[in-house]
């Protein structure tokens, strides 16, 4: 007696197939959209550092004598000065939604600590630190 040999697929491996390459491609659509999300993130990040940057760049270009011999800090977010010409004019702010916010420390005889950070979004922010002396 011969064995009669099977041709072709049955409609239940059809399904399983189907059903394999549908988890696949739910899979790559969701790396794809997590992808973006970091990407746009990313972006951010790189937007609030150069904000950072370039404030801490105005300040360093001002000279050791202009940033304050106190412990004080500037908030972009809400643009009142407390030393007059401190941070450099004009006051920090950011037409993309980023804040930045300055602080000044006095670490030793001819030492100051300048802290600048960028803040966006409800918790965001990037920090920036330098040491300036005469």
């Amino acid at each position: 007696m011969r064995l009669r040999l099977r041709q072709g697929v049955t409609l239940m491996e059809i399904l399983i197939a189907i059903g394999i390459v549908a988890i696949a491609i739910l899979a790559l659509v969701a790396v794809f959209i997590s992808g973006t999300k970091l990407v746009a993130q990313s972006q951010e990040v790189a937007t609030g550092t150069q904000v950072a940057r370039a404030e801490l760049e105005r300040i360093r270009d001002s000279g050791y004598d202009r940033v304050p011999d106190t412990d004080l800090t500037f908030d972009g977010r809400i643009p009142d000065a407390t030393v007059s010409g401190f941070p450099p004019l004009p006051y920090p702010s950011s037409p993309e939604g980023y804040q930045v916010v300055v602080t000044v420390s006095q670490r030793g005889y001819y030492l100051k600590s300048v802290t600048v950070e960028a803040h966006w979004g409800s918790d965001q922010r990037v920090v920036l630190q330098t040491y300036l002396h005469p």
